[in-house]
C-alpha cells in the first residue's frame, strides 16, 4: 500500500539556489559600495582642492596691486590634508601655483591658479580657476 506523502518545506537544491542567489547579490552590493567609497574620495580631494584654489585666488585678489607683480608659473606651496586623530596622518597633498600677468598694463591683470594632486592608480589630477583683478587703486 502506498502512503501519501505530504510535501512541505523546501528542497536542499531549492535552500542552494536561494542561497547562490543571495550570495551574488551580497557580492554585488560589497563592491557597488567599494565603489561608492572610492568616488566620494575622489569627491572630497576635489572639493578640498576647489577650496585650496579659492583660498590663494581670495589673498592675491586682495593684495595690494603692486604686490602682485606679473611672473610666469610660481613654484608649487605644498598644502597636507590632515587627517586628525591620535596619529595625524597625511591623506592628500596639494601644490598650488599660480601665475600673473598684464592684460592692460596699470589697469588689468589676469590671475591664474592651478592645484595638483595624484590619487592611487590615477594620473596627477588638477583643478584651475582664473579671475581678472583691476586697479582699483589707481597705483
Amino acid at each position: 500500500m502506498l502512503r501519501n506523502r505530504r510535501s512541505s518545506g523546501f528542497t536542499l537544491v531549492e535552500i542552494m539556489i536561494a542561497l547562490s542567489l543571495l550570495a551574488i547579490g551580497l557580492l554585488s552590493l560589497a563592491a557597488m559600495q567599494l565603489t561608492a567609497m572610492q568616488y566620494g574620495g575622489r569627491g572630497r580631494h576635489l572639493t578640498k582642492a576647489a577650496a585650496v584654489a579659492e583660498g590663494r585666488m581670495e589673498m592675491l585678489m586682495r593684495s595690494r596691486w603692486t604686490d602682485i607683480t606679473p611672473t610666469a608659473w610660481t613654484t608649487p606651496v605644498v598644502t597636507n590634508e590632515v587627517i586628525q586623530g591620535p596619529t595625524n596622518l597625511t591623506e592628500q597633498v596639494y601644490s598650488t601655483s599660480w601665475q600673473i600677468a598684464d592684460v592692460d598694463p596699470g589697469r588689468t591683470r589676469s590671475i591664474d591658479v592651478r592645484v595638483q594632486w595624484t590619487e592611487p592608480k590615477r594620473p596627477t589630477r588638477e583643478y584651475a580657476i582664473s579671475s581678472l583683478r583691476f586697479n582699483h587703486e589707481k597705483l
